[in-house]
């Protein structure tokens, strides 16, 4: 999850290439993972790293 907090603070910043690379390991993280899970209540999972890459290219206008 830090991964994607971090991720988000990069794009919100316009670190686009931060931001990418903070994605894919989280999404590396989450295959590791295999499923989505709730341990200490994080919500972590391939299903978040979807959505907050999503967010993310919102937050760095990539959507049309």
């Amino acid at each position: 999850m830090i991964h994607l907090r971090a991720a988000v603070a990069a794009a919100r910043h316009q670190g686009r290439p931060t931001a990418t690379a903070l994605l894919n390991r989280a999404e590396e993280l989450a295959d590791d993972l295999g499923s989505d899970e709730n341990y200490w209540q994080t919500g972590f999972g391939p299903t978040n790293v979807l959505l907050h890459r999503l967010s993310i290219e919102l937050d760095l206008d990539n959507v049309s």
